[in-house]
């Protein structure tokens, strides 16, 4: 039986948990240069042209705007070729984890750590809702970061690798840079 492709790739996870300073870094491999890196946030951002930054935009559009947004951002993505799109905190989706021409990695934070780094981050429009309503919210989506086949441990400003030596480019290049020496 032929290998599944591994050119479409989701990352997602908490706020704060490093999505988007992963899409960064590995912008800055060679490995990956044949991949599109994306960053959902940024993207609603270009698309909107509007607003600079995503505070402004709910506080001024609203979280149902800023969601179908995603939606459809997402939708367009993932009809490319080759690309790692960094998701939102809050747009994994089941109909997403279901699609089997993706492959999805979880950056895994614990919810009191992703609070923590949100609840003073103005670019963070979620803080606004209050710690215990963020954990809530946090349990939540842990429901279906828990499906995601690939979870990657994280603690503070290091990514710890459990079962990325399957994952097409993620070469010695890319796992250094990702905390594995190995």
């Amino acid at each position: 039986m032929a290998r599944k492709k591994k050119d479409k790739w989701l990352i997602c996870g908490l706020p704060a948990c490093g999505k988007t300073s992963l899409i960064h870094e590995l912008a800055n491999l060679k490995s990956f240069k044949a991949f599109e890196l994306c960053d959902l946030d940024e993207l609603v951002l270009v698309d909107v042209k509007k607003y600079k930054n995503i505070s402004d935009l709910i506080a001024k559009e609203g979280w149902d705007f800023f969601r179908q947004k995603e939606e459809s951002i997402i939708d367009k993505t993932i009809k490319k070729e080759k690309f790692i799109l960094a998701l939102g905190g809050g747009s994994l989706t089941q109909q997403l984890l279901a699609n089997e021409t993706l492959h999805f990695i979880c950056l895994n934070l614990s919810a009191n750590e992703s609070w923590e780094r949100i609840k003073d981050d103005k670019n963070r429009p979620l803080r606004l809702k209050g710690r215990e309503q963020c954990l809530a919210i946090f349990k939540r989506r842990d429901e279906l970061f828990k499906k995601v086949p690939i979870q990657i441990k994280m603690t503070i400003n290091v990514l710890h690798l459990t079962e990325l030596m399957d994952i097409e480019p993620l070469n010695k290049e890319s796992r250094l840079i990702l905390g594995n020496k190995a």
